[in-house]
């Protein structure tokens, strides 16, 4: 209680006390409220029965707080976004791709087997490998033909001296023979028709995988050091292709791209100016085009028997003669295409004839007489 002294009297008259609101009560403000109105006593049972003076206000606290920093971080996303320009969909958009970039790092299974192969190979190995072009889809292919896709390739382990083989590393044996037999395949694999070893994005697997075995063949003067060449050049086949497609009479060429796609167990949905380029009949294992001195680049480039063509070079140079006629005898072309692949007489590339080149210096050329 309050007292205060008045003039001309002696008497002591209570100040007022004022009421403060609920709304604004502390849980101090209701302990000394407590206090006054029944003593010390009551504010220690109160406080005994779990404290509901403080209770109810550490829940709002908290809640206040929460909303308070939601709100916060809500403020700060509009000032960025109202900084930068970005719109709230643009901003989720933006956070999606991030999301699907985290996804994307994930490692594939072709990469885990492609670095678990790795393993098996020196430090000059793998540089061997990289500075290919095509090196490793080259590798990719031998290593999937040596070991099953769904087989797991095991991470080679440093030998330790004077330690017996386990059955793990006779595995690694295994696996490193393997290895080492894909990278001598892939290793120096040339860039078919493409000078200088560029990309071969024409080929199909089955072409690589096969051209890859060749190289192995015995016999053969230019090792690893072979490309393929098409006798109809690419650029050729293309303008074929392209009159094909502009030419509503060209339904027998049509038809017989068709039944080459099935003989070369693709389906109807292959690309068929790929098919065109990996026609077997067409393509030829020779040294690699940076090796030659007569590459004739777009031009018709057969083989030749006694100053003249070869059969089969004779009914592939007949067509790509046709392909800048004004009128396109389509039956003609199919029929000679047809003979061509009769003498290959398979829908393999055929092996390497060292007999139809000659050498000069480092350089190599087909003989012509």
């Amino acid at each position: 209680m309050h007292e205060r002294a008045e003039s001309g009297r002696d008497t002591l008259v209570a100040t007022p006390r004022r009421a403060v609101p609920a709304a604004r009560r502390s849980p101090e403000t209701a302990i000394v409220a407590l206090q006054r109105r029944a003593g010390n006593s009551a504010v220690v049972a109160a406080l005994a029965d779990a404290g509901p003076l403080f209770v109810q206000r550490g829940k709002k606290d908290r809640k206040a707080k929460r909303q308070a920093v939601k709100q916060q971080e809500t403020a700060k996303s509009d000032r960025r976004r109202k900084g930068k320009g970005i719109a709230p969909e643009k901003e989720q958009e933006e956070e999606k791709e991030r999301e699907d970039e985290r996804v994307e790092a994930k490692p594939s299974l072709e990469d885990v087997r492609y670095h678990a192969a790795l393993g098996y190979l020196d430090e000059k190995q793998r540089a061997t490998l990289a500075a290919n072009p095509h090196g490793r889809a080259l590798f990719m292919v031998k290593i999937d033909e040596l070991i099953a896709p769904g087989q797991e390739i095991p991470e080679k382990v440093p030998e330790k001296e004077g330690e017996s083989e386990s059955p793990e590393d006779l595995d690694r044996d295994y696996y490193e023979e393997m290895v080492r037999t894909a990278f001598t395949v892939a290793a120096f694999g040339s860039g078919f028709d493409e000078g200088g070893g560029a990309h071969s994005d024409w080929a199909f697997k089955r072409t690589t995988s096969q051209q890859a075995a060749l190289r192995l063949a015995s016999g053969s003067p230019w090792g690893m050091q072979t490309s393929l060449h098409h006798k109809i050049s690419r650029h050729r086949l293309g303008k074929l292709h392209q009159r094909a497609k502009d030419d509503p009479d060209a339904i027998p060429f049509h038809d017989y791209l068709a039944g080459l796609a099935e003989r070369m167990g693709k389906p109807p949905t292959v690309d068929s100016l790929r098919l065109l380029q990996n026609m077997p009949g067409n393509l030829e294992m020779g040294p690699q085009s940076e090796q030659r001195s007569d590459d004739p680049g777009p031009d018709f480039d057969g083989n030749y028997a006694s100053g003249r063509l070869t059969p089969r070079s004779q009914q592939l140079d007949q067509v790509d003669k046709m392909i800048d006629e004004q009128k396109i005898d389509w039956r003609r072309v199919v029929a000679l295409l047809a003979k061509a692949e009769a003498l290959h007489d398979s829908q393999d590339l055929s092996p390497p004839d060292p007999g139809a080149w000659a050498q000069s210096g480092s350089k190599w050329h087909k003989k012509n007489e």
